[in-house]
């Protein structure tokens, strides 16, 4: 899946394989997005199920062995089965439904989580979705859809639902004692669904979510606000709901990440031949707006060794080429065995293994660094967490053959080393120092702790303040004007001179005017070759 050769801006991945040793090299110093969590939705069971939704055993293997550290779940919308006073400005949080799901399911859950994770000192975030407003603000009066014409927002409902944001997060808070994370406004806007579901164009969404952010903005300032949570492969060069959110100055300031769901069309994931391109290709969209990108649900893969590989290259795609700030599954656990479910029937199988390779090790608050191997076959990437002074490097070996491998970097600790394949589960494998062999198609995460790497001070280019000596990005133009490239990967040395390799860009060998140095931008003629 990961062997082919892709577009322009993203490496080669090549179906050939090197013999000889191969290198891994980490570069601390060269840092990309901050992990926020990664976790699934639902609980012990699906919702629309009898239960039980948490018990101590099922809790405690999701907080201590998977490392779960992001909850997500639909908030439902019998939470306000009619309006509450008739005034948008003014909430009666006494008018709520509070004998509906949120309260006897979900809270449950909510509660049980709360208490391990703190009981654990791990880190849980909850974030929620709307799948429908209240049936009362659609124009089917209806939560679910049929008609896509009329599955969608009433007008003039629009400060309603933001009243309903506000309640939202003070449920959360008043029944959980949990100060909600993140709120999304709907779940896959462009679908219309025979369940829970709303249509938006991504202009009415960008409209009505500058009423509902600001609204809850002002009452709960410290609430993230992520969406339009569309398909990863629709999203266009401008990008229809990001594209017109991040355009737009007031809701690009309103949202705090753009996330995106890992599927081609809602129920199959993204196709692991095109997932690089695509999620380089967000990436490269959102990187200039300041804003994170998240991916909040995906699903599709098989409880086996199949399916923990193509979840496996999954996380990885989205994390090196997305740059990925959230990864979150579709169901957790359930009563069936579906490719939709994490654990099926609640237990451990591949797919949790695979998982916890990432979720286990990689916390949030840790800091994508730099990592490449020399080996088409051998993907790396790795997480320099600075408050708990770990190193996490996650490889895959999808070649045929055993792979080993030599760490290169500045003050690299020992590591342990956890493998997942077709015959392990997440074992440990035993200590790590500065190499190791990789059995053939095998995930292996190295965990270091005690990790104090030298903190990097770039030199300043003489005359050329804006600029620091070492990896940079650039706008590069042709000498009449036109734009040849944009956020092109560079090299400054301490002179100011830069390069690059027009084969990994590729432009034509000649010379370039390139701007760089961030808001500093600054300006110089440039020979590619």
């Amino acid at each position: 899946m990961l062997k082919r050769c892709i577009g322009a801006g993203v490496p080669m991945l090549l179906a050939v394989s090197a013999a000889w040793a191969v290198t891994v090299t980490i570069n601390h110093a060269t840092e990309y997005q901050t992990i926020e969590g990664f976790g699934a939705h639902g609980s012990q069971n699906v919702w629309w199920s009898g239960g039980p939704f948490a018990d101590a055993s099922f809790v405690t293997t999701i907080v201590d062995d998977l490392g779960l550290t992001m909850s997500r779940n639909e908030f439902y919308p019998d939470f306000e089965p009619s309006n509450e006073n008739g005034d948008a400005n003014s909430l009666d949080f006494t008018k709520f439904n509070f004998s509906g799901e949120f309260v006897t399911k979900q809270k449950i859950w909510i509660d049980a989580m709360k208490a391990k994770a703190e009981q654990s000192g791990e880190p849980i975030r909850f974030i929620a979705t709307y799948w429908s407003p209240p049936a009362w603000m659609k124009q089917n009066s209806s939560t679910v859809g049929g008609d896509p014409a009329t599955n969608v927002l009433r007008t003039g409902v629009e400060n309603e639902l933001a009243e309903y944001g506000v309640a939202t997060v003070r449920a959360y808070k008043e029944r959980c004692n949990v100060d909600l994370y993140a709120l999304s406004m709907q779940n896959e806007s462009a679908f219309d669904e025979p369940y829970n579901s709303c249509v938006y164009t991504a202009t009415r969404y960008r409209d009505v979510f500058k009423i509902f952010g600001a609204r809850v903005k002002a009452a709960y300032p410290n609430v993230r606000l992520f969406g339009a949570e569309d398909m990863l492969g629709r999203w266009t060069v401008s990008g229809a709901f990001p594209g017109a959110i991040m355009s737009d100055t007031t809701s690009r300031r309103l949202m705090d990440a753009i996330a995106v769901h890992g599927y081609s069309d809602g129920v199959n994931p993204t196709p692991g031949a095109d997932a690089p391109q695509l999620w380089n290709r967000a990436y490269t969209n959102m990187r200039s707006t300041g804003k994170p990108l998240w991916m909040t649900e995906t699903s599709g893969y098989s409880n086996d060794w199949s399916g923990a590989r193509g979840t496996a290259e999954a996380i990885f795609e989205a994390l090196k080429y997305g740059k990925v700030a959230a990864w979150v599954w579709w169901q957790l656990a359930g009563d069936h065995t579906a490719g939709e479910i994490l654990m099926p029937l609640g237990q451990r199988g591949k797919l949790f293994y695979a998982a916890k390779q990432y979720f286990r090790y990689i916390r949030p608050g840790a800091v994508m660094v730099d990592v490449n191997s020399d080996d088409t076959l051998v993907f790396t990437i790795g997480f320099n967490h600075k408050t708990n002074h770990t190193l996490t490097l996650v490889i895959l070996n999808w070649a045929g053959s055993t792979k080993d491998i030599t760490l290169s970097g500045q003050s690299l600790p020992s590591f342990t080393a956890y493998r997942t394949s077709s015959s392990d589960n997440c074992t440990n494998a035993g200590t790590v120092t500065t190499s190791a062999s990789l059995p053939a198609n095998s995930i292996t995460t190295l965990y270091g702790t005690n990790y104090n790497p030298p903190v990097a001070v770039a030199p300043r280019v003489a005359g050329m303040p804006g600029l620091v000596a070492g990896p940079a990005r650039a706008d590069v133009y042709a000498l009449d004007g036109r734009a040849a490239g944009r956020a092109v990967a560079v090299r400054v040395d301490e002179q100011g001179r830069i390069a690059w390799d027009a084969r990994q860009t590729g432009l034509a060998r000649g010379s370039y005017l390139v701007t760089a140095g961030g808001s500093v931008a600054r300006t110089a003629v440039v020979d590619s070759r």
